[in-house]
């Protein structure tokens, strides 16, 4: 009986964290074109996030805003550590730096405003992982909706 009293008690605040899952924003479920925008709730914060897959559908291209930090742009790849990941964006470069298999960038509000006048984005990395090609279609109404989500 302890054991079970033990168990329910350890199990009930992760049933309360798993009731704030994901939460689509917007119209049609989140989507917006080839984009999805949708919100979640973690440790009392609100983070809200808008992504599309690559031509590669386990690779993720992601912009994420919170209230302390806006513009986070990533590429989930299964990138290895310490390479380089350049995402190209009509003529112009993104760099991204790799850690734990996931391409992080510093130039995230750059990256933003690019996202929103072009079609597509290219990604190519110095590890030899190929190329993904990533929709913009869509994009400028999921960022709308993240940021107005998570003001």
């Amino acid at each position: 009986m302890k054991y079970q009293l033990a168990l329910a008690l350890f199990l009930a605040p992760l049933a309360a964290f798993a009731a704030t899952g994901p939460v689509p924003l917007g119209p049609n479920h989140g989507k917006f074109d080839a984009w999805t925008a949708a919100t979640f709730k973690t440790r009392g914060s609100k983070v809200c996030y808008a992504f599309t897959h690559g031509d590669s559908s386990n690779v993720l291209l992601t912009v994420t805003e919170r209230k302390i930090a806006h513009d986070e742009v990533t590429i989930a790849a299964n990138y290895p550590d310490n390479a380089t990941v350049i995402l190209k964006i009509k003529e112009a470069k993104i760099k991204f730096y790799t850690k734990a298999g996931t391409a992080f960038t510093t130039d995230g509000p750059n990256a933003v405003a690019l996202f929103g006048k072009a079609k597509k984005a290219v990604a190519t990395s110095s590890a030899g992982t190929g190329t993904n090609s990533f929709s913009l279609t869509g994009f400028t109404g999921a960022y709308k909706a993240i940021v107005k989500a998570c003001k």
